[in-house]
């Protein structure tokens, strides 16, 4: 990931805060809400962001040390959730929220990864 050096703490509290809700509300078997559309939207955002800035500083000649995985890394992030969401669409709102939290702890690990392929080389 591209970022400042406060931006790593950012990522994993919005995806730490976001996957312990859905769990949260999975347990107490709520109904999806607004909230949660938003922050997956606000994921998504962000991890599109990252990959736009990674485009331009690839173009600008700064390359990670390691590319292919750094790529990789990136594009897992940027497809989960859309994928995740349409596949979970069709489960019950418990299995659905159950669901996304898990993939929000897998986007933390690779928020992580991605963040240690990062070094310009």
């Amino acid at each position: 990931m591209h970022t400042v050096k406060i931006a790593p703490l950012q990522w994993l509290l919005v995806l730490v805060i976001l996957s312990v809700t859905l769990v949260v509300r999975a347990a107490r078997n709520q109904e999806w809400s607004n909230w949660a559309y938003a922050g997956l939207g606000i994921v998504q955002l962000l991890l599109v962001a990252e990959c736009l800035l990674g485009v331009v500083l690839w173009a600008q000649g700064q390359r990670p040390a390691r590319p292919q995985a750094h790529v990789m890394y990136g594009l897992v992030a940027v497809v989960c959730v859309p994928l995740v969401f349409g596949w979970l669409r069709t489960r019950t709102p418990r299995q659905a929220q159950f669901g996304m939290g898990a993939v929000c702890v897998f986007l933390g690990a690779i928020v992580l990864r991605a963040l240690q392929t990062a070094r310009i080389s």
